[in-house]
């Protein structure tokens, strides 16, 4: 793919009042901006939890070592605990990552395949960087990753040059666009893991929230020393072949899975 063939504008951009609709609407569900602080610090609070239980334990021994005494009493401690377990039962309950990774649609970034043109989000991505519990730079690199992921499968050319074309791009089911681009995510965040590990880490409890088409990677499997050859070839023959509707990528993706492995027998049989 020549440099020329890919027009693409990493941009900041905001989309309606600087969130993306379906994610306004969860926001207007929680309107409450106290909510989404403390949503926001859910760490801080569970490490709250952790250091007035060490010192529930061992309140006595903690009183010894301070002359005038604590001053907080044993009831006092235990009641502050208390609070915080609610409140941390509490904000989990509202279950906002689930709402979020409910929405099957790019709220974090996007890529405009008529431009083309990929936008990150950065007020969505600051935001849900903080629910993840997750840093921005690491949730960034992810989104990059993704969109880029889109814009290459769209637009790279195969060894006879050939693009998808971009009307069937837009038809084609959004498994397989989004599986794409998940899959390859996926393989760049692994393959920086051991410079970048929280990357990889973003990816994961981002995956973990998300449905739909944006799991749909993940039958494909992973663990086989071949899926990356698998993916790449049901990629070429869904461009090649115009396939846009799953259930024949999947047929795909199964037959070429069956003649990579006959060949991998093959060469091993024969010593090569």
């Amino acid at each position: 793919m020549s440099a020329e063939s890919l027009t693409i504008a990493i941009a900041c951009s905001l989309a309606g009042h600087g969130l993306p609709l379906p994610l306004n609407k969860v926001l207007e569900e929680f309107s409450n901006p106290t909510v989404w602080y403390l949503y926001l610090q859910r760490r801080t609070i569970s490490s709250a939890i952790v250091g007035l239980d060490l010192v529930s334990t061992g309140y006595g021994e903690v009183k010894s070592w301070f002359e005038n005494g604590l001053p907080a009493s044993q009831d006092d401690v235990d009641r502050t605990l208390k609070l915080f377990n609610k409140l941390e039962d509490w904000l989990n309950a509202l279950e906002l990552l689930k709402k979020i990774g409910a929405i099957e649609q790019d709220i974090l970034g996007a890529y405009f395949f008529r431009i083309p043109e990929v936008r990150l989000y950065w007020m969505v991505i600051g935001l849900i960087a903080g629910a993840l519990q997750v840093s921005v730079e690491a949730l960034t690199f992810v989104v990059a990753a993704h969109e880029l992921g889109h814009a290459y499968t769209h637009l790279g050319r195969d060894i006879d040059g050939r693009r998808w074309d971009v009307d069937v791009f837009s038809r084609t089911d959004s498994r397989i666009v989004e599986g794409l681009a998940q899959f390859y995510t996926r393989m760049v965040c692994e393959k920086i893991k051991d410079r970048f590990p929280s990357a990889l880490d973003a990816y994961a409890r981002l995956v973990a929230v998300q449905t739909g088409p944006y799991k749909a990677h993940l039958d494909w499997g992973g663990t086989e020393e071949s899926t990356g050859e698998v993916v790449r070839f049901a990629m070429i023959e869904a461009r090649s072949r115009n396939i846009e509707h799953y259930g024949e990528y999947q047929k795909e993706l199964q037959e070429i899975r069956k003649r990579t492995a006959r060949s991998r027998k093959a060469a091993v049989v024969s010593g090569k």
